[in-house]
């Protein structure tokens, strides 16, 4: 049994909850972003990380994200537009709330932008946005509250969940999914991305300006309490290896 699976073990004996054991099942990239890209679970190495920094993070070291900075990994085996989680802290320079858009996550697997494809990110309306866009470039759309409140400078948890066209949004622990309900009748994305793109874009203006640690996705959609107890998690040395 791996550290990671005797800790869970004693969690569970101490506590007699299945929420740790929980937040192990299903990862197929977890990139603790300790002083490299690299993943310490699945296909790890970045095909793409350019201009990359590595300083204090929430746990251990994170990636520093800005100007020019490309970080993507490949998406073969490692994303599903069916179901999954993607999970991350993340610490921004600016406030959330900045009126532009600016890039977390994006997944395409089409030729154009709006094709095949699945983005998180902010947007100039002081929200974030979740979309997935079908082989018809109809969209299937989830916000946040407008005004989102976190401040520059501090750490906070981002999940998204996806089942089909249910979408997720959750932040420090708790949804805040919000305003636009996805939509049932919207087709899926299809295909393979092209890669997963940590944010970045080819639009320098859109970088996240600021550090990402403990990048996680999952091949499941999290239920909320496994999403709570993620970002309650404090990251043990060798998990997932």
């Amino acid at each position: 049994m791996n550290s990671w699976k005797r800790y869970c073990a004693a969690v569970l004996t101490a506590v007699g909850v299945t929420a740790c054991a929980g937040i192990a099942d299903g990862l197929i990239l977890y990139a603790p972003m300790d002083g490299s890209a690299e993943a310490a679970a699945a296909n790890g190495r970045p095909v793409r990380a350019e201009k990359l920094k590595f300083v204090d993070g929430r746990f251990g070291k994170a990636v520093r994200l800005e100007g020019g900075a490309k970080l993507a990994y490949p998406a073969k085996d490692q994303f599903d537009f069916e179901r999954g989680t993607v999970a991350m802290w993340i610490r921004r320079d600016r406030p959330w709330s900045e009126q532009r858009s600016w890039r977390i996550f994006k997944a395409a697997a089409g030729k154009e932008w709006n094709e095949n494809a699945f983005y998180i990110g902010g947007t100039r309306w002081d929200e974030l946005c979740v979309s997935q866009h079908d082989r018809d470039k109809k969209r299937n759309l989830v916000l946040s509250p407008n005004k989102i409140p976190y401040p520059a400078g501090e750490w906070q948890h981002l999940a998204v969940t996806w089942n089909g066209p249910e979408i997720r949004v959750y932040m420090n622990g708790e949804e805040i999914s919000y305003k636009t309900p996805s939509n049932p009748m919207r087709e899926r994305p299809e295909g393979t991305p092209h890669r997963l793109e940590i944010g970045s874009e080819s639009s320098d203006k859109e970088v996240l300006a600021g550090e990402i640690d403990e990048l996680r996705i999952y091949n499941r959609a999290l239920p909320p309490e496994e999403v709570k107890a993620l970002f309650n998690h404090v990251p043990q040395t060798g998990e997932a290896k």
